[in-house]
């Protein structure tokens, strides 16, 4: 399973750089298509979070295949980081807010840019690197190395510095104590057992990783929300929200809890606004019941 995975990442690879960006996404829409209708348990789990979501019947399917073929789009965009040039960046990106990241940088504590697998979160890291901020990304390592070394490259050869999951924490505090920014992903958690606490995202209680709190606590690093959404015509926004300032009680716990529960508040915002943007596909809910 592994090794197909292997081809079909080399092939897509292939397919996204020999096309004219139109032909890739129209492709790229058609398998993702195929696959919505070919794997249930994805499509049911996306079927479930709209759901509990509150968005109608009538629209769930739509928003369902919406984001596989969103997905995919996102592929062909990381596939394709090679052509990113000021050109690109110049005609097909937008940026709103930026000068809460300008603000916060002057502090000289680092950023945590917290985001969320909403819209093209690789391409906002790129966007930002070639700006020439000072970006590190948390990522998770894939199992096959050929696959890891794929998306490793990806990222690197356009400015991004990039620290695996396992050993995230020494790294990013050396980051933040450069003032660099470190990039993570705040609505998924791949963390061992005890890393995470609970909070309320749209109505429900639920588990979230506590790392950006943890972090943002022991460095006094600010948190910066980004979120890069797709457009109509296929450009990009990226939206920086305003940092989340946080002023310590003294309780420890009481304080990741309230500072994580502000952190989710803002990428609730997003997903309300985004439904078809965001990239969950497992039961988002399900997942947070431990079952040792």
């Amino acid at each position: 399973m592994i090794s197909n995975q292997y081809f079909f990442y080399k092939l897509a690879q292939d397919l996204s750089m020999g096309l004219p960006l139109k032909y890739a996404y129209r492709i790229a829409s058609g398998i993702a298509i195929l696959y919505y209708f070919f794997y249930r348990r994805e499509r049911q789990a996306l079927w479930h979070n709209f759901r509990i979501m509150g968005i109608k019947e009538r629209e769930i399917k739509r928003y369902a295949r919406q984001v596989f073929c969103n997905f995919a789009k996102n592929l062909v965009d990381f596939f394709r980081f090679g052509l990113i040039d000021k050109s690109f960046l110049r005609e097909k990106v937008k940026i709103v807010g930026l000068e809460n990241m300008d603000m916060a940088l002057k502090m000289g504590k680092g950023i945590l840019g917290l985001t969320a697998h909403l819209g093209n979160w690789e391409l906002g890291g790129v966007i930002m690197a070639q700006r020439g901020y000072p970006l590190n990304a948390v990522a998770w390592e894939h199992r096959d190395p050929r696959i890891n070394k794929i998306f490793v490259y990806q990222r690197q050869r356009k400015g991004i510095k990039v620290i695996p999951l396992g050993i995230a924490l020494r790294r990013c505090f050396e980051a933040l104590r450069n003032n660099e920014i470190v990039a993570m992903l705040g609505d998924r958690d791949f963390s061992a057992r005890g890393n995470k606490t609970e909070v309320i995202f749209l109505g429900r209680p639920f588990r979230v990783p506590r790392g950006p709190a943890t972090l943002s606590l022991r460095t006094g690093s600010v948190i910066v929300p980004g979120f890069t959404i797709r457009e109509n015509d296929e450009s990009f926004c990226l939206y920086f929200e305003k940092p989340i300032f946080y002023l310590p009680t003294g309780n420890y716990e009481k304080d990741v809890e309230e500072l994580t529960q502000r952190i989710m508040k803002v990428i609730e915002k997003y997903v309300k606004k985004y439904p078809e943007q965001w990239f969950m596909f497992r039961e988002f809910w399900e997942q947070q019941q431990d079952k040792e």
